[in-house]
């Protein structure tokens, strides 16, 4: 090995002076590593991928900024660097499994509905260390990190008879495990407290709901109107807020409104009652596992549930009189 080689790499046996000189001069000449080369000779990137939905700037009524961040803590935290592939509509040439095996990455973090879960066994079975958000459901190789949905939706429906309201909606696209759980801890939760369930107090459909206004409408047209609705997330809570005040009705004098995120408009005045989902610590543990997993620690260990807690604020009160 070149002595230049041995002084860049810190190996080899070389005199103190010899290497600083040879560092001296590398910095002079502005001269790097090649980083391509040296992935190459080591067989690692040290870079991990993170494939997550498209990412809005300004983007205060999702989680999606604190989780990226977490994330970012979390892989940072190892000395890696973090590559984001981004879910975009229509987009050419479409990612597909084989994107993430081409040797760029040394392990992946998988945003919910990113990737069928075929497509997740397939990068499993092709060896590539994964860590999927939001979703338990996983490859026995592969880690997770899933929120206490079932948790948070039972508190919210706690809290909502605790106030009177016996006639209390689910309001969802059901696009996502973390969806599909909520909407069963809502059904279960009506049976705890001994509620009728209705299926005309559902509004679960497969897609992203486009008209919030057609939805309240319908609803306040019931024989037997609702109180309350729990919106999916946060990011439909507040669609439906002011699609109530079109319709008339007045948050929370009408109707009661619980979210499901605490994103960070939902601290906004008059604020939004929701239950808090941890994103950022989701993010930054999400980091954290996927480099023990290429440390060599098992899957098993490297899958967490994280507690979640019912933040109220101004847009839930008693039912109307009457």
């Amino acid at each position: 090995m070149g002595t230049a080689s041995k002084a860049m790499n810190n190996k080899g046996q070389l005199k103190a002076g010899t290497r600083q000189r040879v560092l001296q001069a590398a910095e002079e000449l502005n001269f790097t590593p090649n980083a391509l080369i040296c992935s190459l000779q080591r067989g690692q990137t040290h870079t991990i991928g993170v494939f997550a939905w498209p990412v809005q700037i300004g983007a205060v009524n999702d989680i999606t900024l604190p989780l990226l961040k977490g994330v970012a803590d979390g892989v940072a935290g190892s000395g890696r660097d973090l590559l984001l592939y981004s879910d975009k509509p229509n987009q050419f040439p479409a990612l597909t499994p084989a994107t993430f095996l081409d040797g760029r990455v040394d392990g992946l973090i998988l945003g919910p509905t990113t990737v069928k879960p075929e497509a997740v066994a397939m990068l499993a079975n092709a060896g590539l260390p994964l860590v999927v958000l939001y979703n338990g459901d996983v490859p026995d190789s592969t880690g997770s990190v899933t929120i206490d949905n079932a948790a948070g939706v039972a508190a919210a429906v706690d809290h909502l008879v605790e106030l009177g309201h016996r006639r209390i909606v689910f309001c969802g696209a059901m696009m996502t495990p973390d969806a599909a759980e909520r909407y069963a801890s809502y059904v279960s939760s009506l049976e705890r407290h001994g509620l009728p369930y209705d299926s005309a107090l559902s509004v679960i459909p497969d897609d992203w709901i486009s008209d919030f206004e057609e939805v309240c409408r319908m609803l306040i047209a019931l024989p037997k109107p609702p109180t309350a609705i729990i919106a999916g997330d946060d990011a439909s809570a507040f669609p439906l807020i002011e699609a109530l005040k079109l319709c008339g009705k007045s948050v929370p004098e009408d109707i009661s409104v619980v979210g499901f995120d605490d994103c960070p408009a939902a601290a906004n005045s008059p604020g939004l009652t929701t239950v808090r989902q941890p994103a950022q610590e989701v993010g930054q543990l999400a980091g954290q596992l996927i480099s023990r997993l290429l440390e060599g620690a098992p899957a098993s260990e490297c899958r967490v549930t994280l507690p979640v807690e019912l933040i109220i604020r101004a847009s839930t009160a008693p039912p109307p009189a009457g």
